[in-house]
């Protein structure tokens, strides 16, 4: 297990030192597979070679000297000058990140739905006390969309994922579009490239 966690890291300072994956956004290096950290899930609980990108898969692999990169995620696609975020963490402290909770369904409604109880007592919730949800689903795969009711898309982000950029979003602004715009930009998996 030791030699193991040592060849990742070495693996992963070569990686980051190619400047290969430079715009492809926050990487994850293991067992020889690049993954991109918006599409990587663990998939077992006990396995140490559980790491997967289940609907779109790897980036490419580490073969010793070789990298190779497969495919580009949608962030490598866009310009430099929109590349970044407008998060800048140099300016919140961790202890300042406003309380996010998962609020997980257990009806299987599918797409995201929620039970008519559930919805209801969320409904309140935006309604009574300006509490912004985003849906997503649990299974790993699949889309959400808007709805007018208020719910920001999670597009195919997993809960988790979902809820560290509710976390950065609510740390820079409290409205609703605002937020509802950096995830269609920064949440959704998809980049549309406008031809000239």
């Amino acid at each position: 297990m030791k030699l193991h966690a040592q060849a990742n890291l070495f693996n992963a300072i070569k990686l980051a030192a190619s400047g290969k994956t430079k715009y492809y956004g926050t990487v994850l290096m293991l067992n020889d597979e690049i993954h991109t950290a918006r599409e990587v899930t663990k998939t077992n609980a006990y396995h140490t070679d559980t790491f997967e990108s289940p609907q779109l898969g790897i980036l490419g692999y580490i073969d010793e000297n070789n990298i190779s990169i497969y495919r580009a995620n949608s962030r490598a696609l866009l310009t430099a000058d929109k590349w970044a975020t407008p998060f800048d963490l140099t300016k919140i402290k961790s202890s300042d990140m406003p309380k996010v909770e998962i609020a997980y369904a257990y009806s299987g409604t599918g797409a995201g739905g929620v039970s008519k109880t559930m919805g209801e007592a969320r409904s309140k919730a935006i309604k009574e006390n300006g509490v912004i949800f985003v849906s997503t689903t649990h299974t790993g795969s699949g889309s959400n969309y808007a709805s007018s009711d208020g719910i920001i898309a999670g597009d195919n982000l997993n809960a988790a994922h979902a809820r560290i950029l509710l976390e950065l979003a609510l740390s820079f602004s409290s409205d609703f579009n605002t937020i509802k715009g950096w995830f269609d930009t920064y949440g959704s998996g998809q980049v549309t490239i406008a031809d000239k």
